[in-house]
């Protein structure tokens, strides 16, 4: 098969895809993820990527100690960042929606 029909595969295969929710963070943090009817509960430390359904989706996420930084933020298909929040505070939170 040629190049151009993988590329336009790959191109129409991102299309299709939601966007994508980055966690940056460089401690400990846990959170909910809401859309489409559902709630999902995440944690974990460090950064994390999660592909996200169509549709309207909000998240919050806290840090679980009083050290580092949190950041959380959507991406999709070449858009701007969507829901970008950060914080420093001692135990603080971040949320958002796209």
């Amino acid at each position: 098969m040629s190049k151009k029909f993988f590329l336009a595969a790959a191109v129409m295969l991102t299309a299709c895809s939601g966007p994508t929710l980055h966690v940056t963070s460089d401690t400990a943090w846990s959170g909910t993820v809401n859309g489409n009817g559902r709630s999902d509960t995440v944690a974990g430390s460090g950064d994390k990527t999660f592909e996200l359904r169509r549709g309207t989706t909000c998240w919050t996420f806290n840090k679980t100690t009083a050290q580092g930084t949190l950041r959380a933020y959507a991406r999709g298909n070449g858009s701007p960042l969507n829901g970008d929040d950060r914080t420093a505070d001692p135990f603080g939170s971040v949320n958002g929606c796209v």
